[in-house]
Protein backbone atom coordinates (compact mmCIF):
# COMPACT_ATOMS: atom_id res chain seq x y z
CA UNK A 1 0.00 0.00 0.00
CA UNK A 2 0.97 3.45 -0.75
CA UNK A 3 2.18 5.84 1.38
CA UNK A 4 -0.16 8.29 0.73
CA UNK A 5 -3.27 6.10 1.13
CA UNK A 6 -4.29 7.50 4.90
CA UNK A 7 -6.20 5.05 7.69
CA UNK A 8 -8.05 5.55 10.22
CA UNK A 9 -9.12 3.41 13.80
CA UNK A 10 -11.95 4.13 15.60
CA UNK A 11 -13.71 2.16 18.50
CA UNK A 12 -15.98 2.77 21.36
CA UNK A 13 -17.05 -0.52 23.30
CA UNK A 14 -18.84 -0.91 26.69
CA UNK A 15 -17.88 -4.53 27.89
CA UNK A 16 -19.56 -6.40 30.53
CA UNK A 17 -17.21 -9.46 31.70
CA UNK A 18 -17.69 -12.36 33.76
CA UNK A 19 -16.04 -13.33 37.07
CA UNK A 20 -13.61 -16.36 36.51
CA UNK A 21 -11.89 -16.45 39.71
CA UNK A 22 -12.01 -15.08 43.61
CA UNK A 23 -9.80 -14.27 45.91
CA UNK A 24 -9.56 -16.26 48.89
CA UNK A 25 -12.56 -15.18 50.88
CA UNK A 26 -13.88 -12.32 47.72
CA UNK A 27 -17.07 -11.67 47.83
CA UNK A 28 -18.92 -12.37 44.00
CA UNK A 29 -18.91 -9.78 41.90
CA UNK A 30 -19.24 -8.48 37.75
CA UNK A 31 -16.72 -6.06 37.76
CA UNK A 32 -17.19 -4.10 34.08
CA UNK A 33 -15.75 -1.11 32.50
CA UNK A 34 -15.50 0.93 28.95
CA UNK A 35 -12.51 0.99 27.17
CA UNK A 36 -11.45 2.90 23.80
CA UNK A 37 -8.94 3.27 21.25
CA UNK A 38 -8.53 6.78 20.21
CA UNK A 39 -5.50 7.22 17.28
CA UNK A 40 -4.94 9.83 15.11
CA UNK A 41 -5.24 10.08 11.72
CA UNK A 42 -2.67 7.29 10.03
CA UNK A 43 -1.06 6.06 7.04
CA UNK A 44 -0.98 2.34 7.23
CA UNK A 45 2.16 0.54 7.75
CA UNK A 46 3.34 3.74 9.66
CA UNK A 47 4.00 4.07 13.33
CA UNK A 48 1.71 6.04 15.12
CA UNK A 49 0.31 7.14 18.43
CA UNK A 50 -2.62 5.30 20.21
CA UNK A 51 -4.68 6.42 23.29
CA UNK A 52 -5.16 3.30 25.41
CA UNK A 53 -7.97 4.13 28.04
CA UNK A 54 -10.07 1.89 30.49
CA UNK A 55 -12.71 3.94 32.57
CA UNK A 56 -13.67 2.01 35.67
CA UNK A 57 -17.10 1.02 36.30
CA UNK A 58 -16.77 -0.88 39.30
CA UNK A 59 -15.76 -0.93 42.58
CA UNK A 60 -16.06 2.50 45.19
CA UNK A 61 -15.20 6.30 44.58
CA UNK A 62 -13.56 6.31 47.90
CA UNK A 63 -11.61 3.46 47.24
CA UNK A 64 -12.77 1.25 49.98
CA UNK A 65 -14.10 -1.67 47.82
CA UNK A 66 -11.82 -4.29 47.17
CA UNK A 67 -12.67 -4.56 43.27
CA UNK A 68 -10.99 -1.62 42.60
CA UNK A 69 -8.28 -1.78 39.63
CA UNK A 70 -4.53 -2.04 40.17
CA UNK A 71 -3.38 -3.46 36.31
CA UNK A 72 -4.35 -3.14 33.09
CA UNK A 73 -3.11 -5.60 30.10
CA UNK A 74 -4.18 -4.11 26.23
CA UNK A 75 -3.25 -6.65 23.88
CA UNK A 76 -2.73 -4.97 20.02
CA UNK A 77 -3.44 -7.99 17.50
CA UNK A 78 -1.96 -6.92 14.07
CA UNK A 79 -0.36 -4.12 15.55
CA UNK A 80 3.37 -3.88 15.48
CA UNK A 81 6.58 -2.29 16.96
CA UNK A 82 5.03 -1.28 19.85
CA UNK A 83 7.30 1.25 21.50
CA UNK A 84 6.79 4.35 23.61
CA UNK A 85 4.77 3.51 26.46
CA UNK A 86 3.96 6.05 29.00
CA UNK A 87 0.64 6.13 31.56
CA UNK A 88 -1.74 8.66 32.97
CA UNK A 89 -4.56 8.10 35.74
CA UNK A 90 -6.29 10.49 38.81
CA UNK A 91 -4.95 8.18 40.96
CA UNK A 92 -1.43 8.67 40.14
CA UNK A 93 1.81 6.32 40.64
CA UNK A 94 0.73 5.08 37.25
CA UNK A 95 3.44 2.97 34.78
CA UNK A 96 3.08 1.87 31.21
CA UNK A 97 5.46 -0.65 29.68
CA UNK A 98 5.61 -2.85 26.31
CA UNK A 99 5.52 -6.28 25.84
CA UNK A 100 5.42 -9.00 29.33
CA UNK A 101 3.59 -6.96 32.48
CA UNK A 102 6.05 -7.06 35.60
CA UNK A 103 6.90 -10.22 37.73
CA UNK A 104 4.13 -12.03 38.58
CA UNK A 105 2.93 -13.48 34.91
CA UNK A 106 4.89 -15.53 32.73
CA UNK A 107 3.13 -14.55 29.06
CA UNK A 108 6.16 -13.24 26.88
CA UNK A 109 3.39 -11.49 24.51
CA UNK A 110 5.07 -8.34 22.27
CA UNK A 111 2.20 -6.58 20.99
CA UNK A 112 0.70 -6.41 25.13
CA UNK A 113 0.86 -2.46 26.70
CA UNK A 114 0.47 -2.69 30.89
CA UNK A 115 -0.54 -0.30 32.93
CA UNK A 116 0.19 -1.24 36.49
CA UNK A 117 0.62 0.77 39.67
CA UNK A 118 3.12 0.33 42.71
CA UNK A 119 1.00 1.60 44.92
CA UNK A 120 -2.19 -0.88 45.40
CA UNK A 121 -3.18 1.02 48.43
CA UNK A 122 -3.72 4.93 47.15
CA UNK A 123 -3.63 4.41 43.60
CA UNK A 124 -6.17 1.90 42.61
CA UNK A 125 -8.42 3.11 39.73
CA UNK A 126 -11.44 3.71 41.72
CA UNK A 127 -14.67 3.98 39.93
CA UNK A 128 -15.07 6.56 37.52
CA UNK A 129 -11.33 7.06 37.11
CA UNK A 130 -9.96 6.03 33.79
CA UNK A 131 -6.20 5.06 33.40
CA UNK A 132 -4.72 6.48 29.67
CA UNK A 133 -1.48 4.98 28.41
CA UNK A 134 0.10 6.68 25.20
CA UNK A 135 1.92 3.81 22.65
CA UNK A 136 3.77 4.61 19.51
CA UNK A 137 2.28 1.29 16.87
CA UNK A 138 2.53 -0.04 13.42
CA UNK A 139 -1.03 -0.38 12.03
CA UNK A 140 -1.93 -3.40 9.45
CA UNK A 141 -1.29 -1.77 5.69
CA UNK A 142 -4.58 -2.73 4.26
CA UNK A 143 -8.07 -1.67 5.35
CA UNK A 144 -9.78 -4.40 7.28
CA UNK A 145 -10.35 -5.28 10.47
CA UNK A 146 -8.23 -5.98 13.27
CA UNK A 147 -8.79 -7.63 16.86
CA UNK A 148 -7.96 -5.53 20.22
CA UNK A 149 -8.21 -7.35 23.01
CA UNK A 150 -8.19 -6.27 27.10
CA UNK A 151 -7.35 -8.68 29.98
CA UNK A 152 -7.54 -7.05 33.17
CA UNK A 153 -6.03 -8.27 36.58
CA UNK A 154 -6.77 -6.85 40.15
CA UNK A 155 -3.93 -8.09 41.64
CA UNK A 156 -1.01 -5.44 42.48
CA UNK A 157 1.79 -7.60 40.67
CA UNK A 158 -0.19 -8.31 37.49
CA UNK A 159 -0.32 -11.78 38.19
CA UNK A 160 -2.76 -14.32 36.87
CA UNK A 161 -5.07 -14.51 39.79
CA UNK A 162 -7.74 -12.58 41.52
CA UNK A 163 -9.97 -10.59 39.61
CA UNK A 164 -9.56 -11.71 36.13
CA UNK A 165 -11.80 -10.83 33.09
CA UNK A 166 -10.84 -9.93 29.34
CA UNK A 167 -12.55 -9.10 26.17
CA UNK A 168 -12.09 -8.41 22.79
CA UNK A 169 -13.68 -6.17 20.09
CA UNK A 170 -12.98 -5.70 16.14
CA UNK A 171 -11.04 -2.11 15.33
CA UNK A 172 -12.28 -1.51 11.70
CA UNK A 173 -9.70 0.25 9.54
CA UNK A 174 -11.05 1.99 7.01
CA UNK A 175 -9.28 4.10 4.26
CA UNK A 176 -9.37 7.66 4.62
CA UNK A 177 -8.32 10.45 1.80
CA UNK A 178 -4.41 10.91 1.14
CA UNK A 179 -2.73 13.76 2.74
CA UNK A 180 -2.31 16.37 0.04
CA UNK A 181 0.45 16.58 -2.31
CA UNK A 182 3.20 18.87 -2.64
CA UNK A 183 2.13 21.87 -4.98
CA UNK A 184 2.20 20.82 -8.79
CA UNK A 185 1.71 17.18 -7.59
CA UNK A 186 -0.61 14.40 -7.45
CA UNK A 187 -0.46 11.39 -5.32
CA UNK A 188 0.00 7.92 -6.75
CA UNK A 189 -0.35 4.21 -5.13
CA UNK A 190 1.77 1.88 -6.34
CA UNK A 191 0.43 -2.32 -5.95
CA UNK A 192 2.84 -5.33 -6.67
CA UNK A 193 0.98 -8.35 -8.16
CA UNK A 194 3.12 -12.06 -8.70
CA UNK A 195 2.26 -14.39 -10.89
CA UNK A 196 2.16 -16.99 -8.50
CA UNK A 197 1.60 -16.25 -4.71
CA UNK A 198 3.54 -19.50 -4.33
CA UNK A 199 6.93 -19.67 -6.53
CA UNK A 200 9.53 -22.51 -6.48
CA UNK A 201 13.07 -22.08 -5.22
CA UNK A 202 15.57 -20.88 -8.03
CA UNK A 203 12.45 -20.43 -10.73
CA UNK A 204 12.26 -16.83 -12.33
CA UNK A 205 8.35 -15.39 -11.16
CA UNK A 206 7.26 -12.91 -13.57
CA UNK A 207 5.53 -9.57 -10.83
CA UNK A 208 4.16 -6.65 -12.19
CA UNK A 209 4.45 -2.92 -10.53
CA UNK A 210 1.53 -0.54 -11.32
CA UNK A 211 1.41 2.85 -9.97
CA UNK A 212 -1.50 4.91 -10.57
CA UNK A 213 -2.23 9.05 -10.48
CA UNK A 214 -5.15 9.17 -7.44
CA UNK A 215 -5.19 13.07 -8.18
CA UNK A 216 -3.85 16.22 -6.41
CA UNK A 217 -2.90 19.58 -7.99
CA UNK A 218 -2.64 18.92 -11.55
CA UNK A 219 -4.66 17.15 -14.14
CA UNK A 220 -4.63 13.19 -13.79
CA UNK A 221 -1.92 11.97 -15.84
CA UNK A 222 -0.18 8.33 -16.36
CA UNK A 223 2.98 8.65 -13.76
CA UNK A 224 6.07 7.94 -15.52
CA UNK A 225 9.61 6.94 -14.27
CA UNK A 226 11.43 3.69 -12.70
CA UNK A 227 10.36 1.08 -10.12
CA UNK A 228 12.62 -0.12 -7.76
CA UNK A 229 12.42 -3.53 -6.49
CA UNK A 230 13.61 -5.47 -3.39
CA UNK A 231 13.30 -8.18 -1.21
CA UNK A 232 12.95 -9.17 2.24
CA UNK A 233 14.41 -12.69 1.65
CA UNK A 234 16.77 -14.94 -0.57
CA UNK A 235 16.66 -14.19 -3.71
CA UNK A 236 17.21 -11.90 -6.81
CA UNK A 237 15.00 -9.40 -9.02
CA UNK A 238 16.70 -9.51 -12.83
CA UNK A 239 19.10 -6.91 -13.30
CA UNK A 240 19.18 -4.02 -12.58
CA UNK A 241 16.93 -4.33 -10.42
CA UNK A 242 14.24 -1.30 -11.66
CA UNK A 243 11.91 -1.22 -14.54
CA UNK A 244 10.65 1.49 -16.25
CA UNK A 245 6.91 2.62 -16.23
CA UNK A 246 5.06 1.80 -19.86
CA UNK A 247 1.71 0.80 -21.26
CA UNK A 248 -0.02 3.60 -19.94
CA UNK A 249 -3.76 4.46 -19.74
CA UNK A 250 -5.27 7.70 -18.59
CA UNK A 251 -4.13 7.48 -15.12
CA UNK A 252 -1.71 5.26 -15.03
CA UNK A 253 1.36 2.48 -16.12
CA UNK A 254 3.60 -0.78 -15.03
CA UNK A 255 5.94 -2.50 -15.77
CA UNK A 256 7.22 -6.07 -14.98
CA UNK A 257 10.42 -7.59 -13.68
CA UNK A 258 11.26 -11.53 -12.76
CA UNK A 259 12.23 -12.29 -9.54
CA UNK A 260 13.98 -15.75 -8.77
CA UNK A 261 13.87 -16.72 -5.27
CA UNK A 262 16.67 -18.39 -3.74
CA UNK A 263 15.58 -19.96 -0.27
CA UNK A 264 12.28 -21.16 0.83
CA UNK A 265 9.67 -19.69 3.57
CA UNK A 266 7.70 -16.03 3.51
CA UNK A 267 9.20 -13.23 1.77
CA UNK A 268 8.23 -9.49 1.07
CA UNK A 269 8.62 -8.62 -2.25
CA UNK A 270 8.75 -4.12 -2.00
CA UNK A 271 8.06 -1.89 -5.09
CA UNK A 272 9.30 1.55 -4.46
CA UNK A 273 7.95 4.18 -6.93
CA UNK A 274 10.34 7.44 -7.04
CA UNK A 275 7.99 9.61 -8.61
CA UNK A 276 8.56 12.65 -11.80
CA UNK A 277 7.76 15.75 -12.15
CA UNK A 278 3.74 15.38 -12.31
CA UNK A 279 3.76 12.81 -9.24
CA UNK A 280 4.84 11.87 -5.78
CA UNK A 281 6.37 8.57 -4.91
CA UNK A 282 4.83 5.77 -3.45
CA UNK A 283 5.34 1.55 -2.24
CA UNK A 284 3.55 -1.41 -2.68
CA UNK A 285 4.27 -4.46 -1.25
CA UNK A 286 3.33 -8.47 -2.54
CA UNK A 287 3.84 -11.57 0.31
CA UNK A 288 4.82 -14.53 -1.16
CA UNK A 289 5.70 -18.26 0.22
CA UNK A 290 8.57 -19.89 -1.65
CA UNK A 291 8.29 -23.57 -1.94
CA UNK A 292 11.00 -25.94 -2.26
CA UNK A 293 12.93 -26.50 -5.84
CA UNK A 294 13.77 -30.03 -4.71
CA UNK A 295 11.26 -33.11 -4.82
CA UNK A 296 12.75 -35.92 -2.96
CA UNK A 297 10.82 -39.08 -4.68
CA UNK A 298 8.06 -39.39 -2.24
CA UNK A 299 4.00 -39.54 -1.51
CA UNK A 300 3.04 -36.07 0.02
CA UNK A 301 -0.40 -36.20 0.72
CA UNK A 302 -1.85 -33.25 3.18
CA UNK A 303 -5.72 -34.19 4.55
CA UNK A 304 -7.47 -31.98 6.78
CA UNK A 305 -10.39 -32.70 8.38
CA UNK A 306 -12.78 -30.13 10.43
CA UNK A 307 -15.54 -30.74 13.02
CA UNK A 308 -17.25 -27.94 15.81
CA UNK A 309 -15.94 -27.06 18.95
CA UNK A 310 -18.17 -29.48 20.71
CA UNK A 311 -18.98 -32.05 17.52
CA UNK A 312 -17.74 -35.82 18.17
CA UNK A 313 -16.75 -36.66 15.04
CA UNK A 314 -14.71 -34.86 12.11
CA UNK A 315 -15.36 -34.02 8.19
CA UNK A 316 -13.32 -34.55 5.86
CA UNK A 317 -11.14 -37.58 6.89
CA UNK A 318 -9.61 -38.91 3.29
CA UNK A 319 -11.11 -36.83 1.29
CA UNK A 320 -8.97 -34.68 -0.64
CA UNK A 321 -9.86 -31.40 -2.87
CA UNK A 322 -9.37 -27.59 -3.02
CA UNK A 323 -12.73 -26.62 -2.83
CA UNK A 324 -13.61 -27.72 0.89
CA UNK A 325 -16.51 -30.07 -0.94
CA UNK A 326 -17.81 -32.88 1.96
CA UNK A 327 -15.19 -31.01 4.72
CA UNK A 328 -17.31 -27.70 5.77
CA UNK A 329 -19.18 -26.97 8.97
CA UNK A 330 -21.77 -24.24 9.70
CA UNK A 331 -22.24 -22.93 12.89
CA UNK A 332 -24.68 -19.43 13.75
CA UNK A 333 -23.80 -17.09 16.32
CA UNK A 334 -25.15 -13.50 17.70
CA UNK A 335 -23.56 -10.66 17.80
CA UNK A 336 -20.14 -9.93 19.83
CA UNK A 337 -20.76 -13.88 20.05
CA UNK A 338 -18.22 -16.88 18.81
CA UNK A 339 -17.98 -19.74 17.30
CA UNK A 340 -15.37 -22.28 17.37
CA UNK A 341 -14.18 -25.05 15.02
CA UNK A 342 -11.19 -27.72 15.14
CA UNK A 343 -9.10 -28.25 12.22
CA UNK A 344 -7.06 -31.48 12.19
CA UNK A 345 -3.72 -31.16 9.74
CA UNK A 346 -2.57 -34.75 8.76
CA UNK A 347 -0.01 -36.42 6.84
CA UNK A 348 -1.43 -39.26 4.76
CA UNK A 349 1.81 -39.30 2.85
CA UNK A 350 5.78 -39.46 3.80
CA UNK A 351 7.72 -36.86 6.19
CA UNK A 352 6.49 -33.49 5.02
CA UNK A 353 6.75 -29.56 5.92
CA UNK A 354 2.88 -28.68 5.48
CA UNK A 355 2.16 -25.21 4.78
CA UNK A 356 -1.47 -24.21 7.12
CA UNK A 357 -3.04 -20.90 5.00
CA UNK A 358 -6.51 -19.31 6.28
CA UNK A 359 -8.15 -16.43 5.71
CA UNK A 360 -8.08 -13.10 7.41
CA UNK A 361 -11.17 -11.30 9.18
CA UNK A 362 -13.75 -10.52 6.50
CA UNK A 363 -16.58 -7.76 6.90
CA UNK A 364 -19.17 -8.29 9.67
CA UNK A 365 -16.40 -10.85 11.27
CA UNK A 366 -13.18 -11.16 12.99
CA UNK A 367 -11.24 -14.62 13.50
CA UNK A 368 -8.72 -15.93 15.04
CA UNK A 369 -6.19 -19.21 14.74
CA UNK A 370 -4.27 -21.18 17.86
CA UNK A 371 -2.34 -23.72 17.97
CA UNK A 372 -3.00 -24.70 21.89
CA UNK A 373 -2.87 -21.43 23.67
CA UNK A 374 -0.37 -19.79 21.29
CA UNK A 375 -2.19 -17.44 19.24
CA UNK A 376 -0.69 -17.89 15.31
CA UNK A 377 -3.46 -15.72 13.47
CA UNK A 378 -0.82 -13.68 11.89
CA UNK A 379 1.42 -16.39 10.25
CA UNK A 380 -1.57 -18.62 9.37
CA UNK A 381 -3.13 -15.49 7.15
CA UNK A 382 0.15 -14.73 5.79
CA UNK A 383 1.07 -18.19 4.71
CA UNK A 384 3.96 -18.75 6.92
CA UNK A 385 2.61 -20.88 9.35
CA UNK A 386 4.16 -24.64 8.59
CA UNK A 387 3.90 -27.78 10.74
CA UNK A 388 6.29 -30.66 10.17
CA UNK A 389 4.87 -33.98 10.60
CA UNK A 390 5.59 -37.60 9.94
CA UNK A 391 3.59 -40.26 7.95
CA UNK A 392 0.32 -40.59 9.89
CA UNK A 393 1.12 -37.96 12.24
CA UNK A 394 -1.39 -34.81 13.02
CA UNK A 395 -2.01 -31.58 14.60
CA UNK A 396 -4.38 -29.48 15.69
CA UNK A 397 -5.85 -25.78 15.17
CA UNK A 398 -8.44 -24.10 16.93
CA UNK A 399 -10.69 -21.55 14.68
CA UNK A 400 -12.74 -18.98 16.50
CA UNK A 401 -14.99 -16.55 14.91
CA UNK A 402 -16.46 -13.61 16.21
CA UNK A 403 -19.69 -11.87 14.58
CA UNK A 404 -19.06 -8.27 15.08
CA UNK A 405 -21.50 -5.50 16.74
CA UNK A 406 -22.74 -4.13 13.00
CA UNK A 407 -23.07 -7.70 10.85
CA UNK A 408 -26.43 -7.91 8.87
CA UNK A 409 -28.82 -10.54 10.63
CA UNK A 410 -28.74 -13.85 8.18
CA UNK A 411 -25.37 -12.93 6.84
CA UNK A 412 -23.19 -15.81 5.85
CA UNK A 413 -19.71 -15.98 5.22
CA UNK A 414 -17.25 -19.09 5.01
CA UNK A 415 -13.53 -19.14 5.41
CA UNK A 416 -10.80 -21.13 3.76
CA UNK A 417 -8.08 -23.06 5.50
CA UNK A 418 -5.88 -24.85 3.43
CA UNK A 419 -2.83 -27.23 4.11
CA UNK A 420 -0.45 -27.81 1.50
CA UNK A 421 2.63 -30.02 1.38
CA UNK A 422 5.99 -28.03 1.08
CA UNK A 423 6.89 -31.65 -0.51
CA UNK A 424 5.28 -31.43 -3.55
CA UNK A 425 3.05 -27.58 -3.89
CA UNK A 426 0.83 -29.46 -6.01
CA UNK A 427 -0.83 -31.75 -3.33
CA UNK A 428 -3.35 -30.02 -0.67
CA UNK A 429 -6.42 -30.29 1.30
CA UNK A 430 -9.05 -27.76 1.98
CA UNK A 431 -12.06 -27.33 5.07
CA UNK A 432 -14.15 -24.37 5.43
CA UNK A 433 -15.89 -23.09 8.45
CA UNK A 434 -19.16 -21.12 7.56
CA UNK A 435 -20.62 -18.77 10.17
CA UNK A 436 -24.54 -16.94 10.11
CA UNK A 437 -25.45 -14.03 12.03
CA UNK A 438 -28.40 -14.37 14.22
CA UNK A 439 -30.81 -11.98 15.18
CA UNK A 440 -31.08 -10.79 19.16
Amino acid sequence: MSWTRFMRVAVCVSVAAALVSVPMGGAMAKPHGTYSVTPSSVTGGTPTGLDLSFLSAQGSSTGTNGDNLECLVFTLDSFTSLTGASATSPSGNWHAQVGPPPPGTTDPASNQVTLWTDDPVGAQLHKGETATAHVTATPPSSAGDVVFNLDTFRTNDCSNSGFLFSASTTVTVTSGPPPPPPAGKNNTTTTLVCATGTPVVNTPDNCTATVKDIGGSVAVNAPTGTVTLTTSGGGAWAAPGTCTLGSPTADSASCSLNYTPSATGGQTLTASYGGDSDHVGSVGTAGITVQSGTQPPGNFKPDELIRLLHAKTFKGNNIYNGTGGRQTVFAKARHRHSRTAIVEVQNDGDLDTIIVTGQGHRPGYSIKYFHGKTNITNDVVSRVYTLHLAHGAFSRIKVVITVLKGARVGLVRSWQIEARSQGDPTQRDVVKFKVGVLKG
